[in-house]
């Protein structure tokens, strides 16, 4: 019996005390799960649950420890002096630029890297809080606050650029998948999915040599999430001028195979007050919209030798579309249905080689209809693309990756425009890493062959472009790096383009040539501290485009596009993104301007506002509360100040059409207490908060004040096992 209570004695003195702690989100509050967390003295470590929870147990515990805290996706951080006999609650800052091979959308090269991405490079990563809507209804709101990146409002139909760049001219995808309209070249995304969890990542500058045709000004790219976690979440919420939108979504990591389902729905009358040019108060009619989206994405473990991922993604909006001031309409309909499949297929060969194979098809219906007025029309576009890629990553040694592949697409249009055209694109290109001392080189090669013919059995007229893009990073210090940057891309010619039909004021001209653009890049940029407080870019650009595309008056007075114009767009952009931690309180601050100037024949181009810019400021509070009877929790509450502005633009290529400035400031407060495993977040908001009337495209007013509230609510655990009592 004696030895019994002594070895239990032994037992409990090697157990010891238990130290615990909570990893959230240090905006959103929200539990970061599978955090590695190491604890000194002791070199304890541990590993957080799908709450966000790690404990320790050991009997040299110190009364005060140093606690590291790092995941992917969030600024490695140490908590210094933290007691171990209470729960600790700590906070990891989303990283605005993540580690290399998280981006894929810069580069192909994607075979593993641990080291960290040069900040001089011209792209930007939205997660988590930027990619919420904040009272929009897509994800135009995050979008319009990055560097050289602008939104064309037409009061149902939003559209992007990048550099200065037509809409036509900025590419935009959806997992990798082009989403541009062969028929005009556009690329609506208020019918991207707004989905939680997705990463938006921008790309500017010219992209062709590694992405192909349309991306001259850059590229826009939304990565559906995958099931890395069990969640169950929805989202719902409110806002001025009838709007009302909710969401669900929900993640079951299992094995084998995980699988994300999520779908939203939206209703707005957006039946705003606006003044006209009289200065008339008047009621904007016939814009609202109703949209339904659905997104489901099967995958297995990527880190299977055989990994395949199977998404579907499906949009039905119905809209009005009121038209321009000049022109309105009050009966005029626009139907769009949209259905994504994408397959792809990698497999490991070794450690050192990845083959990924890609099949993707899209099918785009599009109706526009106004019985009424001086345009009647009953118009319907059909738009079908399929696509097949082959990919191979190799890494040779530990300094060079290299990445290669071939490309086809078929893209068909069924028009009552322009009736039956179609295109068959195929595609090499090739792109390396390879990194000598401090200096890292990405050479990209690629060679595009297009062919194309109309409806009417029109000779089948092909095209090709070459388009190189080389980019060196020095890296002399840690915490500065350069990067110099030259590429050429292009931009087809679109249907309406080549094969509107003839008539006695209009015709296509199948013999255009595609729009070129020769651009060069310096930035300069770094991460200030070992815990990324400090983050800045200052970059400059120049790009020369020729061979522009415009709709010229030839004989008969009929109009129709040539290859005649040019432009020359430069610019200087500044980023700046730092956090302070002031326990309680972490408190952080993003600013972003961009100076460009986009000329052509001595005028301004068309809606190229020489100055944009925007600072926000917020702050988050995150305190322990102990109740009677229940374990001690944290309240995180998040307040977000934005202001955003634009310096004046034109609105005709005479530059006699000026469309004023504007200096917009949005606030925003947010609740979000766990519950148990429930995770609960309240947010409230004000758009445009002094109510200042401004247009982003002449005759399309944008809604002034606008208020907004939204309820997040979200499960994390397994969803599949019956819950344990508390």
């Amino acid at each position: 019996m004696v030895y019994s209570f002594a070895a239990l004695a032994l037992s409990l003195a090697a157990i010891g005390a238990t130290f615990s702690g909570r990893v959230v989100d240090s905006r959103t509050g929200e539990p970061v799960p599978a955090a590695d967390v190491r604890i000194q003295p002791g070199d304890f470590t541990a590993v957080t649950d799908s709450t966000g929870t790690f404990a320790v147990t050991g009997a040299l515990l110190p009364a005060e420890a140093t606690v590291f805290v790092s995941r992917i996706g969030y600024a490695a951080r140490a908590f210094y002096n933290v007691p171990t006999a209470k729960m600790a609650v700590l906070a990891l800052q989303r990283l605005t630029l993540p580690m290399e091979g998280t981006c894929i959308t810069m580069s192909r090269v994607r075979l593993q890297d641990t080291r960290p991405t040069s900040r001089s490079l011209p792209y930007a990563i939205l997660e988590g809080f930027e990619t919420e809507t904040r009272g929009r209804p897509d994800i135009s709101a995050g979008i319009a606050l990055t560097p050289s990146a602008s939104t064309q409002d037409y009061g149902n139909l939003t559209t992007v650029s990048l550099r200065g760049a037509t809409p036509e001219q900025t590419l935009v995808m959806l997992d990798g998948v082009p989403l541009n309209s062969g028929l005009n070249g556009l690329s609506d995304i208020t019918l991207l999915p707004v989905l939680p969890e997705s990463r938006i990542e921008l790309v500017r500058g010219g992209s062709s040599a590694i992405y192909g045709a349309n991306s001259v000004g850059g590229v826009l790219n939304l990565i559906t999430p995958v099931a890395n976690d069990s969640r169950l979440q929805g989202v719902f919420g409110i806002g001025s001028f009838g709007q009302k939108h909710g969401s669900l979504s929900c993640q079951l990591p299992a094995e084998p195979v995980g699988l994300y389902l999520a779908s939203g729905l939206l209703h707005a009358r957006n039946n705003f007050p606006y003044r006209d040019r009289l200065d008339s108060l008047r009621l904007r009619q016939n814009s609202d919209i109703t949209r339904w989206n659905a997104t489901t994405k099967i995958s297995n473990s990527r880190r299977s030798r055989h990994h395949y991922s199977l998404l579907g993604d499906f949009v039905l909006s119905r809209r009005g579309t009121p038209g321009p001031l000049s022109w309105p309409t009050d009966s005029a309909r626009q139907n769009d249905t949209r259905l994504l499949g994408l397959l792809e297929y990698g497999w490991e060969q070794k450690s050192s080689a990845r083959l990924t194979a890609r099949l993707y098809h899209q099918w785009h219906w599009q109706n526009y209809s106004n019985p009424a007025g001086y345009f009647p029309a009953n118009d319907t576009h059909t738009i079908a693309r399929t696509g097949l890629e082959l990919t191979e990553n190799l890494l040779v040694g530990d300094r060079l990756g290299m990445a290669g592949g071939l490309q086809s697409a078929y893209e068909q249009a069924l028009s009552t425009a322009v009736g039956e055209p179609e295109r068959l694109d195929g595609t090499a290109w090739y792109e390396a890493r390879w990194q000598v001392a401090s200096l890292t080189l990405y050479p990209a090669l690629r060679w595009d062959i297009s062919s194309h013919t109309g409806h009417t059995g029109q000779t089948r007229n092909s095209l090709s472009a070459l388009s190189p893009r080389f980019t060196l990073v020095w890296s002399p210090v840690s915490f500065l790096n350069l990067s110099f940057g030259a590429n050429r891309s292009f931009r087809q010619p679109t249907f309406n383009e080549l094969y509107w039909p003839v008539s006695q004021f209009t015709a296509g001209n199948p013999a255009l040539k595609p729009e070129h653009s020769t651009g060069l890049d310096l930035g300069l940029g770094g991460t200030l501290s070992a815990e990324n407080r400090l983050t800045w870019r200052l970059g400059t650009f120049v790009s020369r485009l020729t061979d522009l595309i415009q709709w010229q008056q030839g004989v008969g007075d009929t109009w129709r596009p040539v290859n005649i114009d040019t432009a020359t767009t430069a610019g200087i952009e500044t980023e700046l993104e730092t956090e302070f931690n002031l326990v309680p309180t972490r408190a952080g601050l993003n600013y972003s301007a961009t100076y460009m100037v986009c000329r052509s024949r001595g005028a301004d181009l068309p809606y190229r506002p020489r100055l944009t810019g925007h600072v926000s400021f917020w702050l988050s509070l995150i305190q322990n509360r102990t109740e009677p009877g229940r374990q001690n929790h944290s309240d995180c509450i998040r307040l977000v100040i934005t202001a955003r502005g634009s310096s004046r633009r034109f609105g005709d290529a005479a530059n006699q059409d000026t469309l004023p400035g504007y200096l917009l400031f949005d606030a925003e407060a947010a609740l979000a207490p766990p519950v148990g495993r429930n995770n609960l977040s309240v947010r409230a908001g004000c758009r445009n908060v002094l109510d200042h009337r401004y247009e982003t495209a002449r005759g399309y007013p944008v809604p002034g004040r606008s208020l907004y509230a939204e309820i997040e609510l979200s499960y994390s655990g397994n969803l599949l096992a019956p819950r344990r009592p508390d």
